[in-house]
């Protein structure tokens, strides 16, 4: 079996600056969702990288906010695919490969790994300007994703379902009394009823510093 790699054209922001941490971090999106293109998808996926920046902000889902359409991006994959994905530290000079590919040192990595097919591929993101709105939608994508995968408390469960709830049935994300009434519905078809008001609260404390009149 060969290996195969991809590589793909750098990204440049709007002044025409190349950033390598984005770009690095936005190859791990492009791996994530190349996963998901699988058939069947993984359950688990492991992505190594030697860019502390990409291993810290796909660990935490904590950066600047140049990396935000990146991480909340990841966060929409995960949700819609269930894959657990998981990002891994590796020495740079154990990541031979790569380190040839972003050098476009194409006879290098050949040498590394004989019959390495070498693919082209664009980057997963579109780089345009978010509303308000989004970026509220988003963040509640972050916030379920998050809290559900790192503490699997009781709040972060109910934020989770509520999300699949909504893009399920393709309702808006922000909470009205329309759409908490339909869910509170639905949920008591699966659920203890008397479950649901812990649900609820579960919901109106982690979505309420993006919409506080829910």
């Amino acid at each position: 079996m060969h290996g195969v790699a991809y590589t793909a054209d750098p990204v440049v922001d709007a002044e025409k600056q190349f950033n390598v941490f984005f770009n690095e971090a936005l190859t791990i999106l492009a791996a994530l969702e190349w996963a998901t293109t699988l058939e069947p998808p993984p359950k688990r996926l492991a992505i190594h990288t030697d860019s502390m920046t990409s291993f810290g902000i796909f660990n935490s889902l904590w950066a600047i906010s140049t990396y935000n359409p990146i991480i909340l991006q990841s966060v929409k994959v995960r949700l819609k695919s269930k894959i657990d994905l998981q990002v891994f530290h590796i020495d740079g000079k154990k990541n031979t490969i790569a380190n040839a590919l972003s050098r476009h040192l194409i006879n290098l990595a050949h040498h590394f790994t004989l019959g390495l097919l070498i693919r082209h591929f664009k980057p997963p993101l579109e780089l345009s300007d978010w509303s308000l709105e989004r970026f509220r939608d988003e963040h509640a994508y972050a916030i379920g994703a998050s809290l559900d995968h790192s503490t699997r408390c009781a709040y972060s469960s109910a934020v989770g379902s509520y999300i699949e709830f909504c893009n399920f049935h393709q309702f808006p994300i922000r909470p009205t009394a329309n759409t908490l009434s339909f869910y509170v519905v639905f949920m008591s078809y699966h659920i203890k009823p008397s479950s649901i008001k812990s649900y609820l609260s579960g919901i109106c404390s982690e979505l309420e510093s993006i919409w506080p009149d829910i």
